[in-house]
C-alpha cells in the first residue's frame, strides 16, 4: 500500500494504491456544501466517482478505516445518512476477496 497526502489550506487529496486498484479522497473547502468530499475509484480502464457532504465523507472514512482493521463480517450492512443524502455500505466476497461496495443516493 502507498499513500500520499497533497494540497494546501484550501484542498487536499490523498491517494492509494490497492490490489491494483487507486483509491482518490479529494476535500475542496472552497466548494458547495454538497461537494466537499471527492471519491474516486481507477481500476481496469474504469472510473467511479461520487462527491459528498464532510460529513459523509467523515463517516466514509472511518467506516474504511474500520473494515481495514479486518475483524468486519461479510454481508455486514452500514448506514449513514445526514438529511441531505443517503449511504449504504455492504460487505461482500466475490472471486477476488472481500468488497466494500458503497451506494450514495441524493435526496433532492
Amino acid at each position: 500500500m502507498e499513500g500520499r497526502w497533497t494540497g494546501t489550506l484550501a484542498d487536499s487529496r490523498c491517494y492509494e494504491l490497492v490490489e491494483g486498484k487507486s483509491i482518490e479522497v479529494e476535500i475542496w473547502k472552497n466548494s458547495k456544501t454538497w461537494e466537499k468530499v471527492g471519491f474516486t475509484e481507477r481500476s481496469g480502464g474504469r472510473v467511479f466517482r461520487c462527491n459528498t457532504f464532510l460529513e459523509g465523507g467523515l463517516w466514509l472514512s472511518k467506516l474504511l478505516c474500520q473494515v481495514s482493521l479486518g475483524t468486519t463480517r461479510v454481508g455486514v450492512v452500514f448506514k449513514f445518512s445526514d438529511g441531505n443524502q443517503f449511504v449504504v455500505a455492504t460487505m461482500f466476497q466475490n472471486r477476488r476477496g472481500v468488497v466494500l461496495q458503497f451506494i450514495l443516493v441524493n435526496r433532492n
